[in-house]
C-alpha cells in the first residue's frame, strides 16, 4: 500500500506543509488584477488558527453546520476546517435567486431535517433571521503553526454533504464519505492526467458537485497550481477569462456546457484583435458536462480558438451527478469524441465510456435493459455511488441495487450518449425530441440571454420562455417573436404557436443549484398565470 496517497481529505490537508511555496490557491477575482496566491503552507495555517477558533466556539466532531457555500477564502478555509476536524459540513446552494422569504425557510428545513445547530455566517446569510447559532467566517491574517490533531477518522466517514439540484422540494442530501471522494478525485485527476506542475482553472460555484469536488478539491488532493475566480466574473467578462487561461498557461479546466454558448456569443461580436495575443497550446483538458452538449456551439468555439493554439478537442463531454460524488464516464485522454445521427438531423455525442468502478445499464419503462443503440434511462451501480440520500427514506436504489439517474441516454459500443432528463422528453407526433433540443435552437438569436430559455410542456402545448436582453416594444416583440419560430422551424421542423413564445422577466425561468429548469415548477406556473412579461431587456 503506497503510505504517501492520501486516505481522507485530512491526510491532504495535512500535506499542505510539505508542498512547493510557489503552489497554492490563486484568488482571481479581478481579471485586469495580477491573482493573489494563497501557498498551500499559508492556507495550512489559516486553517489551523481556524479550527482553534472554531472549537472556541463549540464546535465538535459530528458539529452539523449548514455551509452556504460562497466563493471567498474565508468560506475555503472555513470549509477545510470543519473537515479537519470532524464536524460535518451541510454544502447548500447561495440565495442567488431566491427572495430572502423563501432562502429562509429553505435554510430552516434543512437545520430541521438534519438537526443542524449552527450556520456559517456568509454573505448570503448575514441579515436573515434564523434559529441557528453563527459561526464568523475566519479572518484572513489568523494563522497557527499546527493543526490540531485530527480526529480518528476512517474513508468510510463522511466529509460533508452536499445537496442535489433540489428541481421539487427540499434538495436531498448526498452523504459524501472520505473513501469515496478520494476515490472520485482520483478517477477525475487520472482522466486529465493532473501533475503537480498542473494549472487549472475554476469559476464554477463551490455549492455545487462540479464546482466543489472538479474544480476545488480535486486540485487540494493532488497539490497543482489552481486560479479560483466566482461565477459572477466569467458571467461579466467571459473573455477576460478565457485570456485568464492563455496568459496563465492554463491546462485544464471543467464548466458545463452553456459556458460554451456563452463565450461564443462574445467572441462572434468582439474585434478581431480581442484575443490578440493569446495562445492556447498550454490547454490539454477541459471537463464538459452538466447538461446536453451544443455540438454545433462546441465544434465552432474550438475552431474559433484553434488558430491560437488550442488543440483539437481538447475539450472532453463527461457525465456525473451528486449521488456518485461527481464523474461517472468521461471521453478519455487521446480517445475522439464519437458524434452520431439521430433523427431529424439531430446529432448525439458520446461522453465516454463509464469508468470501470462502476456498472451501466440503460432500461426501458418496464425496467428491462433495452439493446445497444435504444434510449432508455440510465441506471448505476458500484463505483463511487453513495449508499443513499442523507437521513431520508426517499427511494434510492432499485432491487438489483441500481440507481435510477432520471437521465435518459444511450450506449454504442460501449460509448454512452446523453439525450436528457426523463422529465424534459417532448413527444410531437410521435416522435421524441427534449427539452434541450429547442433551447439549442435559440443559440443564433443574440437577443436571447445565453443559457436564459426554457421549453416545457404543458397540457400538449409547447411552450418556450425567454429572457431577452433587448427593449421589447409592442413592435419590436413581434419581429422577435417570428425569429424564434423560424430558428425553431429551421432546426425541428416544428412551428410554435406565437403564443406559446414568451418572453419573460429575469429569474422568472428558475433553475436548481446546479442550473437545471425546473420544468415542472414552470409548466405550474403557466397553468396558474403566474408568469410575468416583460417589456424591457
Amino acid at each position: 500500500m503506497d503510505e504517501t496517497k492520501p486516505r481522507t481529505l485530512i491526510d491532504s490537508i495535512r500535506a499542505m506543509p510539505t508542498r512547493d511555496e510557489h503552489l497554492g490557491i490563486a484568488l482571481t477575482f479581478d481579471f485586469d488584477r495580477a491573482p493573489r496566491l494563497i501557498p498551500y503552507r499559508t492556507l495550512y495555517r489559516r486553517i489551523a488558527a481556524c479550527v482553534a477558533e472554531f472549537r472556541r466556539a463549540g464546535v465538535a466532531r459530528g458539529t452539523r453546520v449548514i455551509f452556504p457555500f460562497e466563493t471567498s477564502e474565508g468560506a475555503i478555509v472555513a470549509f477545510l476546517a470543519l473537515v479537519a476536524m470532524g464536524a460535518l459540513p451541510l454544502s447548500v446552494r447561495q440565495a442567488a435567486g431566491m427572495d430572502s422569504a423563501r432562502y429562509t425557510a429553505f435554510l430552516n428545513r434543512l437545520s430541521e431535517l438534519h438537526r443542524a445547530t449552527l450556520v456559517i455566517d456568509g454573505s448570503d446569510v448575514r441579515n436573515l433571521t434564523l434559529p441557528l447559532g453563527r459561526l464568523a467566517l475566519p479572518a484572513p491574517d489568523a494563522e497557527l503553526p499546527e493543526l490540531p490533531e485530527h480526529p480518528a477518522v476512517t474513508p468510510d466517514d463522511l466529509a460533508f454533504v452536499q445537496f442535489s439540484s433540489g428541481s421539487t422540494g427540499v434538495p436531498k442530501g448526498v452523504p459524501i464519505t472520505h473513501g469515496n471522494l478520494i476515490a472520485n478525485i482520483e478517477m477525475i485527476t487520472a482522466y486529465d492526467q493532473r501533475r503537480l506542475d498542473d494549472r487549472v482553472a475554476s469559476w464554477l460555484p463551490l455549492y455545487h458537485d462540479m464546482g466543489l469536488i472538479g474544480g476545488l478539491l480535486s486540485n487540494l488532493v493532488v497539490g497543482n497550481l489552481l486560479y479560483l475566480s466566482r461565477p459572477v466574473q466569467f458571467l461579466s467578462d467571459s473573455l477576460g477569462w478565457l485570456r485568464l487561461v492563455a496568459t496563465e498557461r492554463i491546462t485544464a479546466s471543467v464548466f458545463p456546457d452553456f459556458a460554451i454558448t456563452y463565450m461564443l456569443r462574445f467572441l462572434r461580436d468582439a474585434e478581431p484583435d480581442v484575443l490578440e495575443g493569446c495562445r492556447f497550446d498550454a490547454v490539454r483538458m477541459i471537463f464538459l458536462g452538466s447538461e446536453p452538449i451544443h455540438i454545433r456551439q462546441l465544434v465552432e468555439f474550438e475552431q474559433r480558438l484553434a488558430p491560437l493554439g488550442f488543440a483539437p478537442e481538447a475539450i472532453k463531454p463527461c457525465y456525473g451527478m451528486a449521488e456518485a460524488v461527481l464523474l461517472v464516464t468521461c471521453v478519455a485522454p487521446g480517445e475522439a469524441r464519437q458524434i452520431i445521427p439521430l433523427a431529424e438531423a439531430r446529432e448525439a455525442i458520446s461522453v465516454g465510456l463509464p469508468h470501470p468502478s462502476f456498472e451501466l445499464r440503460i432500461v426501458d419503462e418496464a425496467g428491462e435493459v433495452v439493446p445497444e443503440g435504444e434510449i432508455g434511462e440510465i441506471q448505476l451501480r458500484g463505483g463511487t455511488l453513495a449508499p443513499g440520500y442523507f437521513e431520508s427514506d426517499a427511494a434510492f436504489r432499485d432491487p438489483d441495487g441500481y440507481f435510477p439517474t432520471g437521465d435518459l441516454g444511450m450506449q454504442r459500443d460501449g460509448q454512452v450518449f446523453i439525450m436528457g432528463r426523463a422529465s424534459d422528453r417532448i413527444k410531437v407526433n410521435a416522435q421524441s425530441y427534449f427539452a434541450s433540443d429547442f433551447e439549442h435552437a435559440l443559440a443564433s438569436l443574440d437577443f436571447v440571454r445565453p443559457g436564459r430559455s426554457a421549453a416545457v410542456q404543458v397540457d400538449g402545448r409547447i411552450v418556450l420562455l425567454l429572457e431577452s436582453n433587448r427593449q421589447l416594444e409592442p413592435g419590436a416583440r413581434l419581429a422577435l417573436e417570428r425569429q424564434v419560430i423560424e430558428a425553431i422551424v429551421k432546426e425541428l421542423g416544428i412551428k410554435l404557436a406565437p403564443e406559446d413564445v414568451l418572453f419573460v422577466r429575469r429569474g422568472q425561468i428558475e433553475r436548481t443549484s446546479s442550473g437545471k429548469v425546473r420544468r415542472k415548477v414552470i409548466a405550474e406556473a403557466i397553468r396558474d398565470g403566474r408568469l410575468v412579461m416583460t417589456d424591457a431587456g
